[in-house]
């Protein structure tokens, strides 16, 4: 990571970190289960190869998708630039109710036929409501 590059991720880490009321670095450090003094290299840069579940924490502690902190530390994310509709429709719902995540994840987990099992048993609880309505 370049100078400038941990410069910005430093910045980036204290900003989110306010937005999600962590009040101090020892916080954080806590809540990733690093040493501060670990934390403090790792957002400074100084840290050789750190290890993708230590950028899972972060990521968990501040709110953030992980593509954007590891984004956000100078790695190179490959990722869609121009999502479909029903990719931000998701996304935005997600940002509403982040406790549909942990759903979405385990959906996307699921092989094609799981899938389908899914999204028929969901098809049939609509239209149980629907007519359990009327």
């Amino acid at each position: 990571m370049s100078a400038q590059e941990s410069f910005q991720f430093r910045n980036y880490v204290l900003k989110r970190m306010g937005d999600v009321g962590i009040q101090t670095q020892a916080e954080l450090a806590s809540k990733v289960g690093l040493r501060p003094p670990t934390l403090n290299r790792l957002i400074r840069g100084k840290v050789k190869d750190p290890e993708l579940p230590t950028f899972v924490l972060l990521a968990e502690a501040l709110e953030e998708p992980l593509w954007r902190v590891l984004e956000e530390a100078g790695y190179v994310i490959e990722r869609p630039t121009d999502p479909t509709e029903s990719d931000r429709q998701l996304a935005r719902q997600i940002e509403a109710a982040p406790e549909l995540r942990p759903i979405v994840d385990d959906l996307f987990a699921l092989d094609a036929d799981d899938r389908a099992a899914v999204v028929a048993f969901l098809q049939a609880l609509r239209r149980r409501r629907g007519s359990a309505g009327s």
